[in-house]
């Protein structure tokens, strides 16, 4: 760890982008510690207060203070209110996080960097001030039972039983989410002492990255910070004691399947063998070309579902690899995945599978760095659990110098079984089909078998500085360079999607989606996963209402390579009826799904209201009947049908030069097609109904739920920046029109408005969830609301409000790579122009009050005003009446 005095400083170029400047890293007398990394690419800053403290530094009395203070910080203040804090950068389109883990607790704000000085003020007066009141204490507690009540999962119950398996002394073994039996008996007095030992300057470290000047940001905090007293407690970790032998669960659950995992202890974060063990877990577990997935996934077809991480940390850590699969194949998988853990012990990897780990586990540094929260996370994580943030750089030179040999070594020393810890989650009929014994068989056996081996063109960029050009083919390609981090996304898009469907294939753009890029006529499945991992790369499918398309990550010293097997996806893709099966499964998956989810299934029934007859009224994820239907040649016939080059627009965005990209894909899709297509079938045009519709469904849910909406603009329509503003208008969590009318009277738990644009005209939309005996009130709260709009102008301060709010949004949303190309592809498709993003600001500042209520008269018509309902069976049927 570097000792530093307040003019000291170290300077560190590892983490920071090739044009921005170097990361610093000060530390003031009283031991915080600040780092700071200019990037001045995006108009974005992060603020992240790490604290050297988390969920294993509480004492016995102490249980849940982490988590609840994670809650109670933001809240407010000794010079705020309770949620003036939130309020505050959320009106400026910011966003507010924080999280307590194990090693450490967060607090995070991200928005526009122009409001850099009120985000420290915030920050600062959050951690420094506070308030800790004592009704907010006991407000907290409950929202954390809740909170606690959701994340009852088949995944996260896996994850907490294994940590608490294999941590029996160590306080990993906690919940990661606090201890939820003890927090309720906290008082202010014991929360207050685990703020007032842990939360000092000692175990501060703030984190800034983005668009900020190092020297004023350094004078700023100095200013708020370098008087602040008090010394970092200390207070020892319980040590874990060595494993002597395996520990298995057995647990009887409520599922249809069975999830396994399986974990064995490893070093903490620093230790020299992590490298290895990183890489292990990758070979094991991550990635579809890995030998779980291959060999029990698409082999083998134990198993649904693989994966595989490594929990490292300030302490000894935890690897785990699990599954999930049918409860008829639990124990074949089981033994199957031992089988995999063992080959690495007994057999040397070849350099090509370490070669292609290492690429997937280093690219995953730079992917992380497309955001200036996701450069501050990286930062915080290792300044605060090694002390040096640069330790990534060092982590990083350590995975490359990894052999075959060094795996292997590791293999052998960790994943034995006297360190084995397994967790299996059982239906209740398989409870007396699955003993200890039959899980500890195999192991035996592999065990037995190790002791007896010896084995171990020319173009000029527009004003944006994006190039377009159209190819021979008629696609149309866009590419946009962004050298700061060298990563590439692509996207092939055409008009389509469900607008292009009907009754009797609704769902083929799903299946297609999830099947494009699977096998081509070169290259079989288990082929291309292989060639994707070896690349870092990402490539799938995409599908929306409106579009259609395939969209590829690739590193930029991979893109070459990638971009060849994306165009033969593209151009030769081929539907085999064993890769039908499987993806169809998911799909209908997803349908069945979507009938569970009370807001999907409302929103479902009103575009099947709004749109009647128009495709635009049939379910995104695709109907049961048609998709059960479908074959491989009507995938075929389909995809050949619509989706042919000359309708197709390529946007890449990225660490690439033009010059070169375009060269290639004037290769591989710049020749004219032989083919000559119909146009695209359009959706059909609608009109509403002339006295409005209510539909009700009945469930058994306990809440209700309802959306009330009207037809809305068309992409192409300047309207749409009104009608976003008009929504941030009406649901602003703190201060919309439809909290004071809603939730302020305690008649609606959610409340969300969408103004959704289309091809064809689009929607504007409210949704509310509430309690079925204030529905009626809620219903006519939202009404009168919304006619509000369309006699009366907003205030100056309204408009103003919900315009920083959009923009600042828009520009945190925008920093990833894959949103400018998705932005530019459907820009050029849908003819609002390939610059049409860019845009966005320009547009939003240019709506005034008298355009609002223009809009708002425009298209709140409540003679077409279209109400949906899902009501608990238990409730009274409504009296159908006209909307009005």
């Amino acid at each position: 760890m570097h000792q530093m005095s307040t003019s000291a400083f170290s300077t560190h170029t590892s983490l920071a982008t090739p044009s921005a400047p170097p990361i610093q890293k000060f530390r003031l007398n009283n031991g915080l510690v600040m780092v700071i990394a200019e990037n001045h690419y995006h108009p974005v800053v992060s603020l992240q207060m790490w604290i050297r403290r988390g969920i294993a530094d509480e004492q016995v009395d102490e249980k849940g203070a982490a988590h609840v203070l994670e809650h109670l910080l933001c809240r407010s203040t000794k010079n705020r209110g309770i949620g003036v804090i939130e309020n505050e950068v959320e009106k400026t389109g910011g966003e507010i996080n924080a999280f307590a883990s194990p090693d450490h607790s967060v607090f995070q704000f991200t928005g526009a960097s122009r409001f850099f000085d009120p985000y420290l003020d915030l920050l600062s007066d959050a951690i420094l001030h506070a308030n800790l009141d004592d009704n907010e204490l006991q407000n907290t507690l409950t929202r954390m039972k809740e909170e606690w009540r959701r994340s009852q999962n088949p995944e996260r119950s896996l994850s907490t039983k294994l940590f608490a398996s294999a941590f029996t002394r160590h306080p990993y073994g906690h919940s990661f989410i606090g201890d939820i039996t003890h927090s309720p008996a906290l008082s202010r007095e014991q929360v207050r002492h685990y703020y007032q030992q842990n939360y000092t300057p000692e175990n501060m470290v703030l984190v800034i990255v983005g668009d900020v000047d190092t020297k004023t940001v350094r004078h700023r905090i100095e200013q708020i910070f370098a008087n602040v007293k008090g010394s970092a407690s200390v207070n020892p970790r319980t040590q874990e004691p060595e494993q002597q032998a395996p520990r298995i669960q057995l647990i009887s659950t409520h599922l249809a399947d069975s999830d396994v995992a399986a974990a064995w202890p490893v070093p903490s974060l620093n230790h020299p063998d992590v490298p290895a063990i990183d890489l292990l877990s990758v070979i094991l577990g991550q990635g579809e070309s890995s030998r779980l997935a291959s060999r029990l996934k698409h082999d083998n077809k134990l198993v649904t579902d693989t994966s595989s991480f490594a929990y490292l940390g300030k302490d000894p850590g935890l690897l785990t690899v699990g599954f999930t699969t049918s409860a008829a194949k639990t124990l074949t998988a089981y033994d199957a995945l031992i089988s995999e853990v063992y080959k690495l012990r007994r057999e040397t990897v070849s350099e090509q599978e370490l070669t292609k780990a290492k690429t997937l586990l280093l690219s995953d540094a730079f992917y992380q760095k497309e955001t200036v929260q996701g450069i501050a996370r990286k930062i915080g994580f290792f300044e605060v659990t090694t002390g040096d943030f640069a330790f990534e750089e060092h982590y990083y030179h350590a995975i490359e110098k990894v052999s075959p040999a060094d795996l292997r070594r590791a293999a052998n020393r960790y994943l034995t079984l006297s360190h084995l810890n397994v967790i299996t989650l059982l239906p209740a009929a398989m409870k007396d089909n699955v003993k200890k014994e039959q899980l500890l068989a195999n192991a035996n056996k592999e065990e037995s078998l190790l002791k007896t081996q010896n084995s171990v063109l020319s173009l000029s960029p527009d004003a944006f500085g994006i190039y377009r050009i159209v190819l021979p083919s008629k696609t149309v390609v866009l590419i946009q360079e962004n050298h700061t981090v060298p990563v590439v996304e692509v996207r092939a898009a055409f008009l389509g999607g469900v607008r292009s469907e009907d009754s009797h294939n609704n769902g083929i753009n799903q299946l297609l989606a999830h099947m494009l890029g699977h096998a081509t006529k070169q290259h079989t499945h288990r082929e291309i996963v292989n060639m994707l991992d070896g690349l870092a790369a990402n490539i799938d499918g995409f599908v929306s209402r409106n579009s259609f398309g395939l969209r590829g990550e690739f590193l930029r010293s991979n893109f070459s390579t990638g971009f060849d097997l994306f165009a033969e996806m593209l151009t030769q893709p081929i539907f085999t009826s064993e890769e039908l099966d499987q993806q169809r499964a998911m799909v209908l998956a997803n349908i069945r799904r979507r009938k569970d989810n009370a807001e999907a299934n409302t929103f479902d029934l009103f575009l099947e209201t709004l749109y009647e007859h128009s495709p635009l009224a049939l379910p995104l994820a695709g109907s049961l009947t048609p998709v059960s239907a479908l074959r491989g040649e009507d995938l075929q016939n389909y995809f050949s049908q619509h989706y042919t080059r000359d309708k197709m627009v390529i946007a890449i965005h990225g660490d690439i030069f033009a010059d070169d990209a375009i060269a290639q894909i004037q290769r591989l899709l710049g020749s004219t097609s032989n083919k000559t297509n119909e146009p695209i079938k359009q959706a059909a045009s609608y009109s509403a109904s002339s006295s409005g519709k209510t539909v009700v469904h009945m469930n058994e849910q306990l809440r209700t739920n309802f959306v009330l909406g009207f037809r809305g603009a068309q992409m192409t329509s300047p309207d749409r920046f009104a009608l976003e503003i008009l929504g941030r208008i009406l649901d602003a969590p703190h201060d919309g029109y439809l909290v004071h009318a809603l939730s302020d009277k305690h008649l609606a738990s959610q409340v969300a408005c969408y103004a959704i644009e289309g091809i064809e005209p689009g929607y504007f939309a409210v949704y509310v969830e509430t309690k079925p005996e204030a529905s009626d009130a809620a219903i006519d709260g939202v009404k009168t609301t919304i006619k509000q709009l369309t006699q009366e102008k907003v205030s100056d301060a309204e408009l103003e409000a919900a315009k920083q709010y959009l923009i600042g949004m828009h520009a945190t949303s925008t920093q990833k790579a894959g949103v400018h190309a998705a932005s530019l592809a459907l820009g050029e498709l849908y003819g609002t122009g390939y610059d049409d993003d860019l845009k966005y600001d320009t547009r939003i500042g240019q709506v005034s009050k008298t355009d609002l209520l223009q809009v708002a008269k425009k298209y709140f018509d409540f003679d077409h005003l279209v109400l949906t309902m899902l009501k608990p069976a238990s409730t009274s049927a409504p009296t159908q009446m006209p909307i009005r």
